[in-house]
């Protein structure tokens, strides 16, 4: 059983190797050494961070938009219905039941501009994804960079998304979950179950026990 709520974008990419990721800008050039060696460092730092499920550290190796796409899910797993919920992005869909399934909600309030940070203290961040990687091809072009991940796991994977904010390099993770939300629902949908079916059972596996459709309310109406 993962422990991590957000379903692996690596998986997704891997299994449907045809859909559409980041690519590099025309003007793009590769990186110089003291760039990849800065966004080497950034994702060797990220990586040790999730790994000892440090999570004030890890939220400071990541880019406010993937710190404000935690805060949104947040949001959604607090107030979302159903009709909401299925409006939205399929991996925002699957974060949002899966906060609202392993955290009450006093603990849901509490962690204003802190989802992220909770997630990697306790571990549902799939930091097993980045164990024993490499980077191949980096492209730069001004403030944004792509950074071609090889696993020992899995292979040559996606590109990985670095932006230049605050004179560092951060990881987009959230460039990664866009990308792999339409291959990853290929993937759910292979079993032949409706979404939504597949979606609870996903979740009541991730957090060991059986879910039913209560989870789609609820705790807080707007």
């Amino acid at each position: 059983m993962r422990s991590g709520f957000a379903p692996s974008c690596w998986l997704a990419l891997v299994l449907l190797p045809g859909c559409r990721e980041p690519g590099a800008a025309a003007n793009s050039a590769p990186a110089t050494v003291e760039q990849a060696d800065a966004i080497r460092g950034a994702m060797r730092a990220y990586e040790a961070a999730a790994l000892a499920h440090r999570g004030a550290e890890a939220s400071s190796l990541v880019t406010k938009h993937t710190l404000d796409s935690y805060e949104r899910v947040r949001q959604l797993a607090l107030h979302a219905d159903r009709a909401e919920l299925r409006a939205v992005g399929l991996m925002d869909r699957i974060r949002a039941l899966g906060m609202r399934a392993r955290y009450s909600t006093a603990e849901l309030q509490g962690m204003v501009n802190g989802s992220f940070a909770r997630f990697v203290d306790d571990g549902m961040v799939n930091a097993e994804d980045l164990a024993g990687w490499s980077f191949g091809a980096i492209d730069v072009e001004g403030d944004r960079a792509l950074a071609t991940h090889i696993s020992k796991r899995h292979g040559k994977g996606p590109r990985w998304t670095f932006h230049l904010q605050d004179g560092r390099w951060r990881i987009d993770l959230e460039s990664m979950t866009t990308v792999a939300a339409s291959a990853y629902e290929a993937v759910l949908l292979r079993n032949g179950r409706p979404l939504d079916e597949t979606i609870v059972a996903l979740i009541g596996d991730m957090v060991g026990r059986q879910l039913d459709e209560s989870i789609w309310t609820p705790p807080l109406r707007r």
